[in-house]
């Protein structure tokens, strides 16, 4: 590094509590073409989550080094061989990081990791998609906003969710469906928590007939795909009404209902009031989403 581009000292990282959520994100944000940007992978108990766009770098650790390039992402956690990621000088990348917390983030991001052979960083084909939604997240997200709640559901922390959600469960890349499993099953309705109820587009996704999902989707979850489906919407559509203020038109397209009058009615039917009757500063009930900028991050 050039005397002039000297780093200043690094700043400690205040430590982070411990959180009760399963999805918590500390810091959220995207840094644009710095040329002598680093950052640590993550630090304390926490994992990192980065998306690369453009440009290239390298992850440095004890025992390797890996070449970090546009179109790759990469998950780090908390250990014995966390690194540093740099930029390089002459064409540094464009990224977005998400460092996040929750148990049930670690354990998912903990499995795509080891089911990638234990790689931090590596390519991705759906890193476009993957762009447009950490966006969406960027949108919604306060980097002010103090963790003094970590029982506080976030509009953003089930966001993230949705985010590592696409990691678990790409599309097979010689085109053979996924697996049909009860967790890839979950899974697959979180992710398309935002989509209108069509069993047709699941079946597609798994490769099968939508009679045989129907029949095989009822052993694995304990009961129908659609009622399933309806009550994990139901659980995020409370969130987001005690939450974020959100217009109840709003909530309904974003749990994949077009019409809001037939949003209400079925909310009704599964919280006993209506949307408007529910909104207010009360924590969400249980359910698949229960209850800063740059550096440092």
């Amino acid at each position: 590094m050039c005397p002039q581009h000297k780093a200043p000292p690094a700043r400690p990282h205040p430590h982070a509590p411990p959180t009760p959520l399963p999805y918590r994100i500390r810091t959220l944000g995207r840094i644009r073409r710095q040329p002598y940007h680093s950052t640590p992978g993550t630090h304390h108990a926490d994992g990192m989550f980065t998306l690369v766009l453009t440009g290239r770098g390298v992850y440095r650790t004890r025992f390797r080094q890996v070449e970090v390039r546009g179109g790759m992402a990469g998950l780090v956690l908390p250990g014995e061989d966390v690194g540093l990621l740099m930029a390089a000088p002459a064409e540094p990348y464009d990224h977005y990081y998400c460092r996040f917390a929750g148990r049930q983030a670690q354990a998912t991001a903990r499995r795509i990791v080891t089911e990638r052979g234990g790689e931090a960083f590596f390519h991705w084909d759906h890193w476009p998609e993957a762009a447009r939604w950490l966006e969406a997240m960027l949108a919604v997200w306060t980097p002010a906003e103090p963790d003094a709640r970590p029982d506080r559901v976030r509009e953003v922390d089930a966001m993230l969710a949705r985010l590592l959600a696409m990691l678990d469960c790409p599309a097979a890349p010689t085109g053979r469906p996924r697996a049909l499993t009860a967790e890839s099953l979950e899974n697959d309705l979180r992710e398309h928590i935002a989509d209108a109820a069509d069993l047709s587009a699941v079946a597609e996704r798994f490769g099968v007939s939508r009679g045989h999902l129907c029949r095989l989707g009822k052993q694995l979850l304990g009961d129908t795909i659609v009622r399933t489906w309806e009550r994990m919407k139901m659980d995020w559509a409370r969130a987001l009404l005690a939450e974020s203020g959100l217009p109840v038109a709003e909530v309904a397209r974003r749990v994949g209902y077009a019409d809001p009058f037939y949003f209400s009615k079925v909310f009704r039917r599964h919280a006993g009031v209506s949307p408007s009757r529910w909104r207010g500063p009360r924590q969400a009930p249980g359910g698949p989403w229960p209850a800063g900028t740059a550096a440092p991050r």
